[in-house]
C-alpha cells in the first residue's frame, strides 16, 4: 500500500508539472479576455527596425577602436530613445487596427485610415533607422567600411518578441 501511494504521488506530480508546461504561453489576458495585446519581451537583438545590432554582431569583426565602440554605444542608445515614441505609437496604432477589425460591422475608412497611419510611422521609422547607419558608418575608418557587409532589408527579431515593437524590418548589415 506503501509503494502504491508513492506511485501514485509521483504519477500526480509528474502530470501536474506537465499540464503547467503545456499551458497558455504569453501575456494574459486583458480585462475584455483578449489575448496578445501586451508588449512583447523588450528590446532584443537581429535584424529588425532598430539598429541591427549595431555594437553587436554586425560590428563585432571590425576591430572598432575603444573610442569608436564608445561613440557608436552613444549613437545607439541616443537612436533608441529616438525612435521610442514612434514605436509606441506604432505598438498603438497596431491594437487601435485591430480593435476596428473586430468591431461587428468594420468601417473600411477608418481601417484604411490605420493601415495609413501606420505605414507613415513605419515610414518614419526606416528614415531614423537610416540616419542612424548613416552616422555610425561615418565612425568608421575605410577598410572598416570595406569589411563591413551590406546584406540590404532582411527579417528578424527585431525590438521585441510577439506583439512588441516590429520585428522585421530593414537590416543594413
Amino acid at each position: 500500500m506503501k509503494i502504491l501511494s508513492i506511485v501514485f504521488a509521483v504519477i500526480l506530480v509528474i502530470g501536474s508539472a506537465g499540464m503547467v508546461m503545456a499551458g497558455h504561453k504569453g501575456p494574459p489576458p486583458d480585462a475584455d479576455g483578449a489575448q496578445g495585446l501586451g508588449r512583447g519581451m523588450g528590446p532584443g537583438t537581429g535584424c529588425g527596425m532598430g539598429p541591427c545590432g549595431a555594437g553587436g554582431a554586425a560590428l563585432a569583426n571590425l576591430n572598432l577602436s575603444d573610442e569608436q565602440a564608445v561613440k557608436i554605444q552613444a549613437l545607439r542608445e541616443t537612436h533608441l530613445k529616438d525612435i521610442a515614441p514612434i514605436q509606441d505609437q506604432l505598438f498603438s496604432a497596431r491594437n487601435e487596427l485591430r480593435l476596428l477589425w473586430n468591431q461587428p460591422n468594420p468601417d473600411a475608412g477608418q481601417i484604411a485610415e490605420m493601415q495609413q497611419k501606420m505605414d507613415d510611422l513605419r515610414s518614419q521609422l526606416r528614415q531614423e533607422v537610416t540616419q542612424h547607419l548613416l552616422k555610425v558608418r561615418g565612425l568608421l575608418t575605410t577598410e572598416q567600411k570595406a569589411r563591413l557587409v551590406v546584406v540590404g532589408p532582411g527579417m528578424g527579431r527585431g525590438m521585441g518578441g510577439g506583439h512588441g515593437r516590429d520585428g522585421a524590418g530593414m537590416c543594413a548589415w
